[in-house]
């Protein structure tokens, strides 16, 4: 993904936002670090073990609720580097119980 349209102000800014990399490229990985109630501890390292090993990726995407166990991870407290993003999920009529979805969704 390429940032490629700017408003004037950004432009003409003696540098970018620090959500945007210097070459424009987002190279984004998504990443979900599931960990067991009461084990934020464990919620940590898999956070810094992805940031670690990211390969080409050049920003990781967190989706989380702030208010749920994510939330309590030091290392996703939001920061200037930051984008944040707001999703609308839609559910099914009936759940389905026999699919794991993902946590706390489903």
């Amino acid at each position: 993904m390429a940032v490629t349209n700017l408003l004037p102000e950004l432009e003409d800014a003696d540098e970018l936002p620090p959500s945007i990399p210097d070459d424009r490229e987002i190279r984004p990985t998504v990443v979900i670090p599931w960990f067991r109630d009461g084990a934020e501890a464990a919620g940590e390292t898999l956070v810094e073990y992805e940031r670690a090993t990211a390969g080409d990726a050049n920003r990781l995407t967190f989706p989380f609720d702030p208010e749920g166990p994510l939330g309590r991870l030091d290392q996703l407290t939001v920061d200037e580097g930051t984008i944040r993003l707001n999703w609308a999920i839609r559910g099914l009529e009936e759940p389905v119980t026999e699919t794991f979805v993902a946590p706390g969704i489903g």
